[in-house]
Parts: C-alpha cells; structure tokens; sequence
C-alpha cells in the first residue's frame, strides 16, 4: 500500500521482523498484487549499529563470487539438489583460497543456517564484522565437506580479480565468448561507476583509451591504472562511454 516503503514488518505477535521497501504491482493503478519485500531485521540493525559507529557501512570480503545453483547446473554437476549457492570464481590468494574454496564447490550452509541461494551467502558476509570466521558447509564431487571463511577487511581495491573474471567499478566482465575478442559485461551494479558511465550487461569491451582490450585480464591491467574513455561493441555497433572513478 502507498506509503508504507520505510514503516516497519510485524509478525503475528507484534514482534519488528523486517523494514518494508517495496510491493509487486501489475497493471494499472498501481495495486498491490499480494507480493510485498522488505529488508531483514538483522541487515537493518547490522546496517544502523555501523551508521552509530562509523558514519558509513562497512562490509567485509570474501574474494569468491557465488551464483545461485539452477536444476541446469545441477544436473551438469550431478546434483538431485536445486538449493545452494555455486562458487563461480575465487581470486588468487584470497581469504576463499585459503579456506579451500574451488570452483563449482556448492555452499549449503553458512554460519549453521541453510542456503536456498547466492543471495543467503551474500546476505550473511554482508552483515559479518570484518575479520571474523564464517563455518562453511558445501559439496564438492558430491561429498559434504566444511571449511571456516574469513569475511577480510574490505581494502578498497579498484580491481577484483579472480581466475576467470574480474570486478571494477561496479561491473563484473569474463572473457567475450567465441571468437570476439574483449571483455564482456556480465552484470552492473545500480549506482556504480559502471552504470554512470552507461555499460550495460552483455556488452564487449574491445578498447580502453588507446590500449586494444583482448579479455578480461586485459581490461583490468587497464582499469588498475586510471578510468577513461571505453570502446564498446554492443548489438554489432561500435559505442563510445567515459568511465571515471
């Protein structure tokens, strides 16, 4: 209902469970359709106790990126289960590495809660302090396994680079598929750099400043050292962007 974006979620028995965002609405005049969000009660105390403490919220990191396990990938891993989240990649010497983290492992709990997807992953290292230890349980060759996780002091790096991909100012690239040659946008984050600069998913990146893009890793060698002028291939056309820091 209007107005309610911001007022608080209560259980049955009065209890603060969650902050209202926002509602599914369809059609015309804007309705609700029974279908509402909110933000978690946990997110949002995590959130103002560091607003009290630090002015600003400061998240740990992981140096993995999870995806949410679809039945497609889990038949290609030759999983019966369609609840977990995928490790897509792990950075090089990062706090993942070192707990043992691989490809394709799949996270099943976190922390002794169960995992339905990426975001549980993700919702429980946003609201773990920095420097502390997150129990893991997860599948690898289909066999349970465990490990502990260290959430690592955000160092503030331009460039995230893992062994297939790599994270800057906002967007996550992989190598452009078949025989285009550059680094393609997997996803942009609302906000970000990226997105002020107007990439978009699924993007090629062959070109920043005057220096040829040829993948990934090429980009990022790039983008470590300042923001610039970007060429871009995007539905067989060449267009130019500006992306600043």
């Amino acid at each position: 209902n209007s107005g309610n974006s911001g007022g608080p979620l209560l259980d049955s028995r009065g209890r603060l469970i969650g902050i209202n965002t926002s509602i599914l609405s369809g059609g015309f005049g804007g309705g609700n359709d029974g279908i509402a969000f909110a933000v978690p009660t946990r997110i949002m105390m995590y959130v103002v106790g560091q607003l009290r403490t630090h002015g600003e919220v400061k998240r740990g990191k992981t140096g993995a990126i999870f995806g949410s396990l679809t039945a497609e990938r889990a038949r290609a891993l030759g999983l019966r289960i369609v609840r977990g989240a995928i490790v897509d990649d792990v950075a090089p010497g990062s706090p993942a590495e070192r707990a043992g983290l691989r490809r394709n492992d799949v996270i099943t709990r976190v922390a002794g809660r169960p995992v339905a997807n990426a975001g549980s992953v993700q919702a429980s290292v946003g609201v773990a302090a920095p420097d502390s230890t997150l129990p893991l349980v997860y599948l690898r060759d289909g066999r349970e396994q465990s490990t502990d996780l260290t959430v690592a002091t955000p160092a503030g790096d331009r460039v995230w680079r893992g062994v297939s991909s790599v994270r800057a100012l906002g967007a996550g690239f992989r190598d452009a598929p078949g025989d285009v040659a550059g680094a393609q946008v997997q996803y942009v984050e609302s906000g970000s750099a990226a997105a002020r600069a107007g990439l978009q998913a699924g993007d090629v990146v062959t070109a920043a400043g005057e220096t040829g893009v040829g993948s990934a890793s090429d980009l990022a060698t790039v983008l470590e050292g300042s923001a610039g002028a970007l060429t871009v291939l995007r539905g067989g056309e060449s267009v130019s962007l500006t992306l600043a820091s």
